[in-house]
């Protein structure tokens, strides 16, 4: 079964069970849009409400497969050697607040989704017939066009939500070519408490390692932009090529 056939299923059996419509979101239309061609391993869903756990359990019955449930809430199968994540529907605590002070009056349950994910290029969507990429909260492309890894509500309130973004906003800076806004870069650097309380070492190991493995030089600027020696696991790779660590 191919990953389209897969999706068609999905949206069926959406459909079927009066759920919202499910769309891919995050990697997949970013790369997509950024043309960047990739063996599609993982694909994001969400239907921007509470139904897509409800679409994971359907899908649990229809593909016959094992589901594993994270501790944020969100499920994963794996049909045919392909990773499905089904979105923990998490809505940041002050995305109301923040979309109706943007203008955003009575903001959609998908835009309270999508506003509260980790980074602007992580929100465009695109329907499970792959036609047609949206960006819902109109900050997407342009940060993408920009190579700028900027969060969708202020920093303050995105790695708040989840400190172990900074270590992801590395990652992802040195995986796309993009550089870090300025105000991920100080909020970093002004919460080393949290960043080091928050983030494990396995987490900060593997991802950082990761991007050492793209381009070295690189996460090391970016680490030292945001004085993070000290504060979470840096592996070996990276201590020996800064510090001479063997």
């Amino acid at each position: 079964m191919s990953i389209k056939d897969v999706l068609l299923s999905l949206k069926i059996l959406s459909k079927n069970n009066g759920l919202s419509e499910p769309y891919i979101v995050g990697g997949l239309p970013r790369d997509k849009f950024l043309n960047m061609s990739r063996k599609v391993e993982d694909v994001d869903l969400t239907t921007g409400d509470e139904s897509i756990h409800k679409l994971a359990e359907a899908a649990v019955n229809e593909f016959k497969v094992e589901p594993t449930k994270f501790p944020d809430g969100h499920y994963q199968l794996i049909i045919e050697g392909v990773k499905y994540d089904f979105s923990s529907n998490f809505n940041s605590k002050d995305a109301s607040y923040f979309l109706e002070k943007a203008g955003i009056k009575n903001p959609t349950p998908m835009q309270l989704e999508l506003f509260s994910r980790d980074f602007t290029c992580n929100t465009l969507i695109i329907p499970m017939s792959l036609r047609k990429i949206s960006d819902p909260t109109g900050l997407g492309i342009d940060d993408i066009k920009r190579k700028m890894l900027r969060t969708p509500l202020p920093s303050r309130i995105t790695l708040r939500d989840d400190p172990k973004r900074i270590i992801r906003a590395v990652y992802l800076a040195v995986k796309l070519g993009f550089e870090i806004e300025p105000d991920i870069i100080n909020w970093a650097k002004e919460n080393h408490e949290l960043i080091s309380r928050e983030v494990s070492a396995g987490f900060a190991k593997k991802k950082l390692g990761n991007a050492a493995d793209k381009d070295i030089n690189k996460t090391i600027r970016l680490l030292d932009q945001m004085d993070l020696w000290k504060v979470v696991a840096v592996p070996m790779v990276l201590l020996g090529a800064k510090f001479g660590v063997k």
